[in-house]
Parts: structure tokens; sequence; C-alpha cells
């Protein structure tokens, strides 16, 4: 191959082009196979992983950030004494949490050809959270040596679902 056609990955793996184009088109594929498992694992994930982020706002408070229009009319007819007419953030409805999906990459998933179905996984389990946006998503690949295939920092795309392939 050219030095063109070579991408670097890291210090012990060249990549061509046509490898991330078969990654991108094997990706896609699977995408597409598991789209369904995905929803329906995310409306499953929507019930056991409650949010803890608080983003709703409740409540007649005496302070608070926002104003609550409709306490407004009874604040000014009371001669503005009942002055609970504020809201809070005090219903979490986000989730932050941070999940790692480690993939075993060792030589025995290799003979019983395994890798196939632990990518199945990986992207029911990616789409399915990133879809109920859970937070934080990791994944990393064990084996002879524990690597860090996705960080924690980046969005799960499909991009980085061919990165991972």
């Amino acid at each position: 191959t050219n030095d063109e056609d070579v991408i670097e990955v890291d210090d012990f793996n060249r990549i061509s082009e046509e490898d991330i184009h078969n990654a991108r088109k094997y990706w896609q594929a699977i995408q597409s196979e598991t789209n369904n498992l995905s929803r329906r694992l995310c409306e499953k994930l929507r019930l056991v992983m409650e949010p803890l982020v608080a983003t709703k706002l409740r409540g007649d408070y005496r302070t608070g950030k926002r104003v609550n229009m409709k306490r407004i009319i009874g604040y000014v007819a009371s001669g503005y004494r009942k002055d609970k007419i504020w809201l809070r953030r005090t219903k979490p409805a986000k989730r932050d949490y941070r999940v790692l999906i480690a993939v075993d990459d060792s030589e025995s998933m290799q003979k019983s050809q395994a890798g196939d179905m632990a990518l199945r996984a990986l992207a029911t389990l990616a789409n399915g959270m990133s879809q109920l946006e859970i937070g934080q998503l990791g994944v990393a690949s064990f084996g002879e040596d524990m690597r860090l295939l996705h960080p924690f920092n980046l969005p799960f795309t499909s991009e980085s679902g061919v990165n991972v392939v």
C-alpha cells in the first residue's frame, strides 16, 4: 500500500482507507439491524435508570429562578403579601451516568467467532443509551491488554462505532 492510503491510529496499528470504508459499511449494517432492539432497550432503561439532574421548574417559593405567572394576579390582589410566586428546579428529569462497556477481544472470542455478536450487542447498547441521553459512554476492549476505544468525554456517534470496529 501507499503511504497516502494509510492512516496511523496508534504506533502499532495501520489502517487503510479501504478498511475504514468497509468498517463504516459494516457498522451501518449492524446499526440498521439493531435499531428496533435499541429503541426497545431505550424504553426499558428509561424505567430503570432514574433521572439525577433537576431540570423542571416547580413549586411556590419566596425566591427562585422564574416567576410563576399563574400566581401574579393573587400576589397583586393580596396587596403584595402572598409572595410565594417563584419557581425553582426541583424535579430531576435528566440522567447523568458514566457507563463503560468492556468488550472481550481475546483469541477465544475470535476462534469462536463471537466478535460479531459482541459488536451487535455493543451497537444495541450504545444506540439505546445515546437515544436516552444517559450521560457519558465509554468503550474499552480487553484481552491481552486493556485499551480505551472510546473515551467518556466524547459523544458516541456512528463514527465512534466505526472506530471501534
